[in-house]
């Protein structure tokens, strides 16, 4: 009699654990695929980049010409821009736009602080 109830009893926490094993397994499962889609869903999302307070045209007067700009990074709110000629570029105009807050001049090439709209310039010169 009592090795009939510890049988028993052991296939009923025995069929309970298998129960919240399978169960823990399937929502890990989900869970997962729920988490692999978002981030493949964010990685494909085309990134809204912010509008410039410029004209991009005025901003080629100012640094030359688009032909003037060797290479653009963007680096969270800076630019860096290399010039081929940076004597044609105009640094008080360039400083005078409306969103720059700050300039950083090196030999060859000017660090631009612009602000969240970094990105959109970086984007502007380098695909359009």
């Amino acid at each position: 009699m009592i090795n009939l109830l510890i049988n028993g009893a052991g296939t009923w926490i025995g069929g309970t654990l298998v129960l919240v094993a399978a169960t823990l397994s399937i929502f890990g499962l989900w869970f997962y695929g729920m988490y692999h889609a978002l981030r493949v869903r964010n990685k494909n999302a085309v990134e809204k980049l912010r509008p410039l307070s410029f004209k991009i045209n005025s901003f080629y007067k100012i640094v030359g010409g688009r032909k003037n700009i060797a290479t653009a990074e963007e680096n969270g709110s800076k630019i860096k821009l290399v010039f081929t000629d940076k004597s044609l570029v105009d640094i008080e105009m360039l400083k005078s736009l409306k969103s720059v807050s700050g300039i950083l001049e090196m030999t060859n090439s000017i660090t631009v602080i612009l602000g969240p709209s970094a990105k959109t310039l970086a984007f502007e010169i380098n695909e359009c």
